[in-house]
């Protein structure tokens, strides 16, 4: 394998790494805040809490990956031209403008079901977080892989 087809498998696992980290960290724990407001099962919520936990440890793994691999590719200014070229940074805006559009979704949704049932800010704040991150970095590796693929 190429020095560029190396790089780009690590930003694929990054940034899958990314996704699960943000998912199981900012998920588990609202469905612990969830439990607990609700009065579930307390080793249900020690296991929420412990999942998250486990994402958020995931996701800082990532980033600090993230830091390394964006650092070697400022020494590989060849390699770096080549995996930043103009079909990376065009899926790149379009995973962005989908992620803007289903937060605006998300947020609509929300909005929605606060007038039934009022919503805790945080928890409409960190949900909406969550999912727009995670649908930003999915939309990029789907756009990637696709790209790939032919």
């Amino acid at each position: 394998m190429s020095d560029v087809e190396v790089m780009e498998e690590n930003r694929r696992q990054i940034l899958w790494l990314l996704v699960i980290g943000i998912v199981s960290w900012q998920g588990f724990d609202l469905a612990a805040d969830s439990l607990k407001l609700t009065g579930g099962l307390h080793a249900l919520w020690i296991a929420a809490k412990t999942a998250s936990l486990t994402g958020a440890i995931t996701w800082a793994v990532a980033m600090i990956r993230m830091s390394f691999f964006r650092r070697r590719m400022k020494r590989r200014p060849a390699v770096a031209a080549a995996l930043e070229d103009e079909v990376v940074q065009d899926a790149r805006l379009r995973a962005l403008v989908l992620a803007f559009q289903v937060t605006l979704a998300t947020l609509g949704m929300l909005l929605a079901v606060d007038l039934l049932h009022p919503l805790p800010l945080q928890f409409g704040v960190r949900l909406t977080v969550m999912i727009g991150v995670s649908v930003a970095l999915v939309s990029f590796l789907r756009a990637r892989k696709a790209e790939e693929n032919g």
